[in-house]
């Protein structure tokens, strides 16, 4: 494998991680406040809560299209430049490319996440009042059992790509890269 490949499967690999350990601070920081309301404790602010709740997955959601969007382009696609770009990035993730890639992510996927892409848009077009509570658990809750499968399909898709599935990917990725023969 190219030293440019290593690189990026490297990059790819922190970036996951990183995610992975956000997504566990999340969860952290949600039971913390769901402890505190429980026991009717003067520090729990709903307010609070549910602010700090939308932003994260909100947050979550971003660092996860832009994997998306890195791994579209490292494999030489173009990432979608169309007013509904966000939800043709996800239907390209999880449609098979002939001769160049396998989907990324599943249809059950691509549907959870466009349903966090929509309450990601409400957030960002909301005032923290305007936000119901239990719609940012319900979202919140999805987000934490979604969001780490949809890790693992991009750690399979890293390894695929860079040529963990023995069908010959290392020469392929080197090309992509630029630095067949490194």
């Amino acid at each position: 494998m190219s030293a440019a490949a290593k690189a990026a499967r490297s990059l790819f690999e922190r970036k996951l991680d990183d995610l992975q350990r956000a997504i566990e601070d999340a969860q952290q920081m949600h039971r913390k406040q769901l402890a505190l309301k429980a026991r009717g404790s003067v520090d729990y602010d709903r307010g609070v809560h549910v602010a700090a709740l939308s932003q994260t997955i909100q947050s979550l959601y971003t660092r996860l299209e832009s994997i998306l969007k890195d791994l579209l382009r490292t494999s030489g696609e173009d990432v979608p430049d169309t007013s509904a770009w966000h939800r043709d990035l996800l239907l390209l993730a999880s449609t098979e490319q002939a001769d160049l890639r396998p989907k990324i992510i599943s249809e059950p996927q691509r549907d959870g996440l466009g349903r966090l892409l929509a309450f990601r848009h409400a957030v960002r077009n909301a005032y923290v009042s305007e936000l119901r509570g239990d719609e940012v658990t319900r979202n919140a809750d999805e987000a934490f059992q979604l969001l780490p499968q949809v890790i693992g399909s991009l750690r399979s898709h890293v390894l695929w790509f860079f040529g963990e599935s023995g069908d010959g990917m290392p020469q392929r990725t080197a090309d992509r890269l630029g630095h067949a023969g490194d």
